[in-house]
Formats: structure tokens, sequence, C-alpha cells
């Protein structure tokens, strides 16, 4: 009985044993083969871990996969991104940058031959919303970047190379009198039709208070008042050296002449130094009356930010745009001159300054109806300031380089419109409110002064009458 029962255990156990060594031998051939440690085969090396590590490959296709789909996450990113810039910039002005359409007319007018008449116009109507775009990404570079005073600095070297551009064309080509009729058209315009529009429109708009009861548009004067004193004294400055011609007479001598281009440089450079020392003064003191940035950011949309590389990019292209829009309508100056009963004097003083400034008068005609006047008027002014400190004595001292020597000697049909504009403009923003009589007061008063100066150009130009 022992010897059976031990026989029994004894078969168990060998069972057991051959069970467990094929499933050892089953898991060696689906598994790799790792070295043992005890066992130093021919491939193993001093290097070889101990434990059996299994081997890691790289998949070329997976790896291949992840960097398309980075390259199309990124590209989708990117069109994504064009498209939003896209949809801004078209946005900006609503139904304004529909006259984004004149634009390649414009371009294509001069290579098909067009009429003179017709490439000036596609081109001057072309220019608008260009300016208005070039003001909007301006803004976009400036505001949500760097601080209010940082910003009202870089703004204004931002804006001018734009509202050079045309004047520097018509420097290139020789029309003199068009680029000094622009100067003194460009202060007229935003003094007269430009408080003008604001004063009206929000007049209107805002005539009534909540009660149903007639009521003036208020503002602060003393955030209007001392740009304002700036911009008259900038502008009698540019008058200096016309004055000085004036009374000496004899303006063909050779010595008058001498004496009138070296006080129309030094004049320039006094100019510069000015801008210099208000751009120190507000950069130091950050005065509220100096800029209506704070009004303006405290304005600002967040959803209708744009990217500041963004920015730069519309930038870049509508100054692209503007330069050459500029070029073909400046080359039509002359030919419309000699065809049609037009000066020089008058496209200088009406057709540049309405142009460069019309998306101004549309964004703070929309301001001053949404009781937003500080900032409709702020604008103006330092628009005004800008073209009587900055780019009036830059062209002045451009037209040295390029030797074709521009004075600052204006006619008194023009002089007298600054003088009116100067006196009007200063007084009607004294009190820090207005009403729509106001601002139909300086219409009415820009419509004759406009006339004045088309009568004036007829007399001073007998091929034109």
């Amino acid at each position: 009985m022992y010897s059976q029962s031990s026989f029994h255990q004894q078969f168990r156990r060998a069972l057991a044993r051959r069970r467990s060594s094929g499933e050892a031998e089953e898991e060696a051939e689906e598994s790799p083969s790792s070295p043992s440690v005890y066992e130093t085969p021919a491939e193993c090396d001093e290097c070889t871990p101990l434990l059996g590590v299994p081997e890691v490959r790289h998949d070329k296709s997976r790896l291949q996969g992840l960097s398309d789909s980075v390259f199309v996450t990124w590209l989708v990113g990117s069109l994504a991104e064009c498209w939003r810039t896209v949809k801004l910039t078209l946005l900006s002005a609503g139904y304004f940058n529909l006259l984004l359409l004149f634009v390649p007319p414009g371009l294509m007018a001069d290579g098909f031959k067009w009429p003179p008449l017709a490439v000036l116009l596609l081109n001057a109507i072309g220019l608008m919303p260009l300016t208005g775009i070039v003001s909007f990404a301006v803004n976009a570079m400036c505001s949500p970047n760097v601080g209010s005073t940082l910003g009202g600095l870089l703004g204004p070297f931002l804006q001018s190379p734009v509202d050079l551009a045309i004047r520097v064309v018509a420097l290139r080509q020789g029309q003199v009198q068009l680029l000094r009729s622009s100067i003194v058209g460009s202060t007229v315009s935003r003094l007269l039709l430009g408080f003008g529009l604001c004063f009206f429109f929000g007049g209107v708009f805002n005539s009534r208070d909540a009660f149903g009861k007639s009521m003036n548009q208020t503002f602060s004067a003393s955030l209007v008042q001392k740009p304002c004193f700036r911009v008259i004294g900038s502008s009698l400055l540019l008058l200096v050296p016309t004055l000085t011609s004036t009374r000496r007479g004899d303006l063909g001598s050779p010595d008058n002449n001498f004496d009138l281009v070296s006080l129309s440089y030094l004049v320039a450079g006094l100019l510069l130094c000015l801008y210099a020392v208000e751009m120190t003064s507000q950069l130091r003191s950050h005065d509220p009356s100096d800029s209506c940035r704070d009004e303006l950011e405290d304005y600002h949309d967040p959803e209708a930010e744009m990217d500041p590389r963004s920015a730069l990019v519309v930038y870049i292209v509508a100054f692209f745009l503007v330069f050459l829009s500029s070029t073909y309508a400046i080359k039509a100056v002359e030919s419309v001159c000699e065809h049609f009963p037009v000066s020089k004097e008058i496209l200088g003083f009406v057709l540049v300054p309405i142009v460069c400034g019309s998306a101004e008068f549309l964004i703070c005609t929309v301001e001053a109806t949404r009781n937003k006047m500080d900032i409709a008027l702020g604008v103006m002014i330092r628009t005004c300031i800008r073209n009587a400190l900055l780019e009036a004595p830059i062209l002045i001292l451009m037209s040295l380089v390029m030797k074709t020597p521009t004075l600052l000697s204006f006619s008194s049909a023009e002089t007298i419109p600054l003088f009116i504009s100067i006196f009007a403009g200063g007084y009607s923003i004294v009190g820090g409110s207005s009403n729509y009589l106001d601002g139909a007061m300086l219409l009415a008063l820009y419509i004759a002064v406009t006339a004045a100066v088309i009568t004036g150009s007829f007399q001073l130009n007998p091929t034109s009458s």
C-alpha cells in the first residue's frame, strides 16, 4: 500500500514538471530572447543591461504622421488668422470700405490709357478707404501693446509716412504749388469742415436729454483748448515767411528769393524743434490734454483687437497701395489742369485734404454722434498739430535735398482762409458746448472759403479761365 501511494505521488510530480517546462518553452518562443544573468553570449557586452530591456523601435510612419499633423495645425491656424485679419480690416469702417472697389480700376486706368480725369477720380476715391485702413492698423499696433503715452508718441510717426507719401510724390513730380496748397488746406479742412461735421451731426443726434428737453452737447474745454492754442501758434509760424515777403513786395528779385528760402528753412527747423519739445513734454508729464489715448483705450473693444504682426502686414500693404494710387493720381493732375477749368491750387486746397482726411472725418463724426465729442475734437486737433509741426517742415527740408526748393510763401487766397479758420475754429470751443447750429455755421463758412479760393485761383491763373 505504501509503495502504491508513493508511485502515484512520483507520477503526479513528473507530470507537473513536464507541464511547467512546456509552458516555459511556449513563453520563450512568444517573447524575444533576453540574455540570462548567468550567460554571456557573444553579442552581449559590458554595456548590455542586466535585466532584459526590450529594444525601442522608432516607427517612421508614426513620426511622419505627427509632423504632418503639426503642419496641418499650423496651416489651419495661419489661414484662420488671415481670415480674421481680413475681416477686421474690411469691417473697420463699415460700408465706407466699399470704396476699396475703386482701387483696382484706378491702378489699371493709367495702363489702359483712360482719360486723365477718370484716372484722377478713381485713384482719389480709392485713397479714401486706404488712409482709413492705415489709421486702423496704426491703432492696432500701438493701443494694445504699449501705454497711452508711448502710443501717443508712436502714432504720429506711423501715420505721418502715409500722409507724406502723397505729398512726396507731388514734390518728386515738381507739383510745388499743389504741395503748398495742401499744407494750408489740411488745417482749414480740419478746423472748419471737421469741426462743422462733428458739431452738426453731434448736435442732431444729441439735441434732447432723457426728459425730452433741448440741450447743448458738452465737452471738456480744457481738454481741447491747450492743443488748439498750439495749432494757432504753429499756423501763424508757418505764415511768417509769407508776411515777410508780402511786406517787402518784389517777389521776383534774387535777393528777396534768397532771403525767403533761408527764412523758410529756418521756420521749418523751428517747427521740428517745437514738435520735439511737445513730444518730450507729453512723454514726461502725460497731461490728459496732450492726448486722447485714455478715452480711446476705454472705448477699445477687445474682441475687435488685431494681432500686432498682422496689423504690421496690413500697414505695409496699405502703405504700398497708397503710394501707387497717389503716384497715378498726381501724374494725372497736369493733364486735368490743362484740359479742364481747374487749377493746382484748387486740387491742393480742396481735393488732397479731403482725400487724406476722409476717414478721420467719418470716424470723428461717428464719435460725435455717440456723445464722445472730446475724442472727435482731440483727433482733429492732433492732426492739425502733426500737419503743421511735423509734416510741413519735413516736406520743406526734403525739397532742399531733392533740389526742388519749396518756399513757405502762400497766396492771399490761401492766407486769408487760414486766418478765418484759426479764428472760427478756436472760438467755437471756448465755451465747452456746441449744437447743430454751430456746426452749420462752420460748414457754411468752409463752403464760402472754398469758393473764395476757387475764385482767387482763377484770377491768379489766366490760362484756366
